[in-house]
């Protein structure tokens, strides 16, 4: 869980940028704060980076390193099952159609 005091991991849009660390100053209705000194505030909601213009990079804040990381898995994952989908679907039965259905309504 986010707080003030606790240390964030910010990740930018541009993979040729680095991901650093940050500490959470302020948590407001609207937005979450850290140290960055340039691009400090992050939506509440989404935690993408709310000082945005078109010049600055677009960065997304995560809990933690690991919470990235276990992003990125999920992401892979989804792609993964979304090609083998695609790439098995001319040949499945209306029947595992159905029960593919079934478990991703789980």
């Amino acid at each position: 869980m986010i707080q003030v005091g606790s240390q964030v991991y910010i990740v930018p849009n541009d993979t040729r940028d680095k991901p650093y660390y940050a500490v959470v100053t302020k948590i407001g209705h609207k937005y979450i704060t850290v140290d960055d000194g340039y691009y400090n505030r992050f939506n509440i909601h989404d935690h993408r980076s709310a000082d945005y213009n078109g010049w600055n990079p677009r960065l997304k804040l995560y809990e933690s390193k690991e919470a990235y990381c276990e992003e990125i898995r999920e992401r892979a994952t989804c792609d993964h099952l979304l090609i083998k989908i695609k790439a098995n679907l001319p040949y499945a039965s209306i029947e595992q159609l159905e029960n593919i259905l079934k478990i991703l309504k789980k």
